[in-house]
Parts: structure tokens; sequence; C-alpha cells
């Protein structure tokens, strides 16, 4: 039996005898971060950043999303806990995490060396100094680790991501901390070979205690869950129905349509 779409949908719309809904829901914007999850925007801030020749700031980025580190634990890095006592940048980095005091291992790649080279090479560094200060030029640097300054707090970095994302940059994301975290989430999963075996992996990375608080975490997005249910279309029949239904019903033409 053919069924007649076309009895239902041809209004495209239904009769509202009260138009007033006494239970709306709140559909609030999440205040969580979120990741940023085309790698054209991670290329994108990067570039900005090194135009602009803010090594600090490139390299805190980069460390960030590379690491995958909580924030406390990125701003306690101390210079040697990078560089080594020859002035080589470590192929390991191990710390102690503030949350779980467990012992953590991070590991370099070409483009967390070549960041960190950059933002180090031209300053007469101790290995006590802490890696991220307020100051970022090499004389008052310096002389800022030797009056004690203490790394950038959490609260200024949440400040700096939000400069950096959305008003310079111009990306349209909730940037906080735990942007860096995720992105390093988001993009480890997208570029395993083996879904299934990456979220196992990224799951221990962060060390979360299941994969589904590993996934909401990373940004599975209203527009992500919004797409299943648009996409879906169970019961339609691709050798019976016109491809877009819509355009049989009536509904095309009352939202704009070519006629």
């Amino acid at each position: 039996m053919r069924i007649d779409t076309n009895r239902y949908l041809q209004k495209g719309r239904i009769n509202v005898k009260q138009a007033e809904y006494h239970y709306e829901r709140d559909t609030r914007r999440s205040h969580a971060a979120e990741a940023i999850k085309n790698p054209d925007d991670l290329w994108g801030i990067r570039d900005m950043l090194l135009e602009k020749g803010r090594m600090r700031d490139h390299c805190l980025f980069i460390l960030g999303v590379n690491y995958g580190l909580r924030c406390g634990d990125l701003m306690s890095l101390r210079v040697g806990d990078v560089v080594n006592g020859s002035g080589r940048v470590r192929d390991a980095v191990i710390l102690d995490e503030e949350k779980t005091g467990k012992y953590r291992t991070v590991y370099n790649n070409d483009l967390t060396e070549d960041a960190l080279l950059r933002y180090l090479s031209d300053k007469d560094v101790d290995l006590d100094d802490y890696l991220f200060t307020s100051i970022s030029s090499n004389a008052e640097w310096r002389d800022a680790q030797r009056s004690g300054t203490k790394p950038l707090t959490v609260r200024s970095v949440d400040r700096l991501l939000k400069k950096i994302v959305n008003e310079e940059y111009g990306l349209d994301v909730h940037a906080s901390t735990h942007l860096l975290r995720k992105t390093f989430g988001y993009q480890a999963l997208l570029q395993a070979k083996d879904r299934s075996r990456g979220l196992e992996l990224v799951q221990t990375l962060l060390n979360h205690s299941s994969p589904q608080v590993t996934l909401r975490y990373i940004g599975i997005t209203d527009q992500e869950l919004r797409d299943v249910y648009k996409k879906l279309n169970l019961g339609y029949h691709p050798q019976r129905e016109p491809m877009d239904i819509r355009q049989t019903s009536g509904l095309y033409l009352l939202e704009g349509g070519a006629a």
C-alpha cells in the first residue's frame, strides 16, 4: 500500500487551539567549554599567534592541545620538566597530577618541541623557573623569576583563551581552560584508525571512569544529536517516494521554495 504523505503534510503546519505553551524547556546554551573540532581552526590560531610574535601564548596553546593536561597541571610545569640540563627538550614530561595525586607522563611531539624552542631559545632560563608566567620578554622574564613570580593562574588562562579564541580569532565556541584538554581528547579520537580502541585510549589518557563520560566530555553536541534525528527518516521508502517529500507535500512552497 502506498502512503499518501501529501494528505498529512499539505499545509506544513498543525492547527493550534491554544497558542501559549506553559512547559517550555530551558534551552539556554551550556556554559561548558567546547572542543575545537575543525583542524583548520587549530592551524589558524597557531599561525595568528606566531605572526604576532606571541611565543608564550603560542607555546601555551600548543602544549595545551597536545598534552591534554588540566590547566592547573599545565601551569605547574617548570622549565626543568620540559628541558634537560643540556638544554634539550625532553622526550617525556613526568608530573604529579594535582587532582588525582598520580604520576602522569606525556610525550613531546615535533610541534610541542618546536613551540618550546621558539619560546625558550632566546631566554636565559633556570630549570627551576615556572614555564608560564605573566612576563614573557627575556629580561623582564628573568627578573620576574628571580623575584619569585608565580605562574599564570587558571583564571588568567581562562581570560587569555577567551581573548585569543573568541575575540582575536573569532571562533564561536565557549572558550575556557577546559577547551585545551577537550580539544586534545576530541582530536585524538578523531585521528584514531580504530575508533573503539581510540576511545579506550582517550578514556585512559583523560582518566575517566567510562567511555560515556569521555564522549560527553569531548563534546557530543546538541547539533550532532539534532543531525541524528534529521537524517534518520525511518519509514521512508526511496523507491516509492520522491527524494524530497517536502517538495510534493506543500511544505517546501510554504517555506519559500521555488515554484
